[in-house]
Parts: structure tokens; sequence; C-alpha cells
């Protein structure tokens, strides 16, 4: 399984949902992102790559460490002045 997190930058909402390689193009689909950011180590595989090359026109890779969880909780915690995530969903 796979997390996808988006943004929508007009709006300023901020989602989270679960996923996995065969509904990964179904999702990308339906959030229609303008840029996908994603760990660099993904790219190794071929059936992302393929799936990224017909739904996204810009992939940005960024090295898997910035996308460790218990480092992005904390930031999250951080930002949103919260004490846990659970209230988030």
């Amino acid at each position: 399984s796979m997390a996808l997190a988006w943004a929508e930058i007009s709006t300023g909402d901020f989602n989270v949902a679960l996923s996995d390689i065969n509904a990964l193009a179904t999702e990308l689909g339906r959030i229609n992102p303008q840029e996908v950011i994603i760990a660099d180590k993904l790219l190794k595989d071929e059936n992302i790559r393929k799936i990224l090359s017909a739904t996204v026109r810009v992939v940005t890779p960024r090295t898997t460490n910035i996308f460790d969880v218990n480092r992005n909780e904390n930031r999250l915690k951080q930002f949103f002045g919260l004490t846990s995530l659970e209230g988030l969903g």
C-alpha cells in the first residue's frame, strides 16, 4: 500500500488517502494533480513509472527520507499546533 497526500492551493484543502498500485491510476485521474512529488526509490518500479507518465505532467523525485512517517507526523503536528493527528482522520 501507499499513502497519497495532496493540497488544493486555491482553497487550502489538504487531503490524504491510502492506495495501492492497482488503484493508483484511478486515484491520480480523480485528483488530477499538476505535479507529483514522489520518493525516488518508487521510480525504480516500472509500473509506477508507466502510471505516472500516462497520468501526470510533472513528476518530481525527492530523496526517500523526506517521506519518513515519524518525521512528517511531527512536522504536521507542529504546523497545525496539534498534540495528535487523530482528529484529522
